[in-house]
């Protein structure tokens, strides 16, 4: 097992951002264990970030794991009609 950090981008975040991302950061927060461990806005005009992070066996399974836990917190606050489309991952241990 290695320990990823992984950026998550999901585009096309709503107008009420601030209120969206709170809700998507206290989700993730309580319900997971991949973090955020860092978040913020996304180079693009209309996306968001989240940093988490992971334990897995290999990059696939940690890419699996972030999109999964980022597709579940996005349904659970009402936005599952948007969903993650890039992922950055670095090994951190």
């Amino acid at each position: 097992m290695s320990e990823f950090r992984g950026w998550v981008g999901v585009p096309s975040f709503p107008d009420g951002r601030d209120e969206a991302w709170m809700r998507l950061l206290s989700w993730l927060d309580t319900h997971t264990d991949t973090g955020p461990i860092l978040d913020g806005p996304a180079d693009d005009r209309a996306g968001v970030r989240v940093v988490l992070a992971t334990e897995a066996n290999g990059e696939a399974a940690a890419v699996r794991a972030m999109v999964d836990v980022t597709t579940r917190a996005l349904e659970a606050i009402g936005l599952g009609d948007r969903s993650p489309t890039s992922v950055e991952l670095e090994r951190v241990a």
